[in-house]
């Protein structure tokens, strides 16, 4: 059997906190969530529909004091003057909040009656993406996604806040739907015909013919898109798309290949295969048609599948598309394709005013491991001084993983993803710590005027680019970061403007 917890309900802030179980007792705590409706316009009328986050909770405290009384209506009175915003801690959760009012019932009780009207407010962890166009956060279930947390506390976000040693973490997705940054290079999109040429071999085999055309529907970009038809009914055994370059492209500067392919679910093997600039010397990413639809597969440049002999991307000679086994017969569709960078995305998160000042890293930011369902990578920086935190919170950088199970350094090389600015005021421009490798990460952040926690902190991702779906496992996630953050402060005391 599990034990009870000890029973406990306190109130206040830092050192001013106030045991109401020891002070006399507490008779009811009510918790109330006000929903937010929003209202939507239906055949033959207008409904209201619940939105899919909470809003915010009201509780209303009732007890009696017998204990110091009078200190402690003074505490009260003086913290309800204040409006600053409190902790309300109880056996099974806690919560900050705001007095919104209280009342002290006249009686001939040797004893004080007190009622509490308290509002959850969003307090430490407030989130919000600070640049990153088509960029949002989510909650770990994806039930919601939007450019800012109001509070961790509301969702799916496994908040832990440790008042003992000082620190609070909670977990959130980062999402980047942004298709093409502006240095997209975009390699063929309408009119494919004259771009690709289509080539059908081998002599061990059932196939018949490849054929391709451009055609109207089903288009994703563009006015018209790729039809590939491999049929059955000869002798050859596989089938590719191919393009030239001459003379031969130089792709070092960019991070990935995408591109729109309408799948049909056949669940064989296909790969994107590049020359740099023969089959002696290649690079290979496969995947399997097990979709339907259009999705984009974005493959990161220095992560193929495979590599014959020495793959150079200042040397890219031809581009194919092709069957990865054999007699491989079917109908896709291709659409919008090219080779761009990541998205550089910013994040800002509200905190209290003073963070751990100790040697050590007062902002950890772990990575999630869809291999082993773990956190492992971790950075950790130090807001207030040189960036990096002791060498226990440095990630091993092979443990950096995105959703997709890519990793950042597999995908960008060593250091080049990430990066953390220095604490500054809400409305306020800082800089980012100098670890960052030069021309990387922006070199600043300016801070949102949102109310909330006049404190802020940020830091910065370089995120793949969107592949058309919200899956968050397998390919497809690679657009996708889970993430848990770590805070650990000097003192509770927050400044708040809301």
């Amino acid at each position: 059997m599990v034990p009870m917890a000890e029973p406990k309900v306190k109130l206040g802030v830092d050192d001013k906190v106030l045991d109401l179980l020891s002070l006399g007792n507490v008779s009811r705590i009510t918790r109330s969530p006000i929903k937010t409706f929003k209202r939507r316009r239906v055949a033959g009328g207008e409904v209201l529909l619940a939105e899919q986050e909470p809003s915010e909770t009201v509780y209303l405290l009732e007890g009696y004091l017998s204990e110091n009384v009078e200190d402690t209506l003074q505490t009260l009175l003086s913290l309800y003057r204040s409006q600053t915003p409190l902790w309300l801690e109880t056996s099974s959760f806690t919560a900050p909040v705001e007095i919104l009012g209280i009342e002290l019932p006249q009686g001939a009780e040797p004893y004080t009656r007190y009622r509490l009207e308290l509002v959850e407010i969003p307090f430490w962890g407030r989130t919000l993406i600070s640049q990153g166009e088509n960029c949002y956060l989510a909650d770990l279930k994806l039930a919601y996604k939007k450019r800012q947390i109001l509070s961790p506390l509301w969702g799916s976000h496994n908040f832990q806040l440790d008042r003992t040693n000082k620190k609070f973490s909670y977990e959130f997705i980062l999402v980047n739907e942004l298709e093409e940054t502006g240095n997209f290079n975009c390699l063929w999109d309408d009119d494919q015909t004259s771009f690709w040429y289509a080539w059908i071999g081998g002599t061990n085999g059932n196939l018949a013919s490849i054929t391709i055309s451009d055609v109207t529907s089903p288009v994703k970009r563009g006015s018209n898109a790729l039809k590939i038809k491999v049929t059955e009914g000869g002798s050859y055994d596989t089938w590719a798309l191919r393009h030239d370059f001459s003379p031969a492209v130089d792709w070092s500067s960019y991070d990935f290949v995408a591109f729109w392919w309408y799948g049909k679910n056949t669940g064989k093997s296909l790969r994107f295969e590049v020359r740099t600039p023969d089959t002696a010397n290649r690079a290979k990413w496969t995947f399997y048609d097990n979709w339907i639809g259009w999705r984009r597969l974005v493959f990161p440049l220095r992560n193929p599948t495979s590599v014959d002999g020495t793959y150079d991307l200042t040397n890219i000679a031809s581009v194919l598309i092709h069957a990865n086994e054999w007699n491989v017969s079917g109908t896709w569709y291709l659409d919008r394709g090219g080779v761009d960078v990541g998205n550089w995305v910013k994040v800002e998160v509200q905190v209290p005013d003073s963070l751990s000042l100790a040697d050590s890293p007062n902002l950890v930011i772990y990575m999630f491991d869809p291999n082993t369902s773990s956190y492992k990578g971790a950075f950790g920086f130090n807001v207030y001084t040189t960036g990096w935190g002791s060498k226990g919170e440095w990630s091993n950088e092979s443990e950096t993983y995105l959703l997709s199970g890519d990793t950042f350094y597999n995908i960008y090389g060593w250091g080049r993803y990430i990066n953390a600015y220095r604490q500054a005021s809400r409305g306020e421009t800082a800089d980012q710590l100098p670890y960052a490798n030069t021309g990387e990460p922006p070199a600043t952040i300016t801070y949102s005027q949102t109310y909330g926690c006049q404190k802020r902190i940020g830091f910065a991702v370089k995120m793949p680019p969107w592949t058309g779906c919200s899956d968050l496992t397998s390919r497809f996630a690679i657009n996708k970061l889970r993430l848990k953050m770590e805070i650990r402060y000097a003192r509770e005391e927050t400044s708040f403007q809301g």
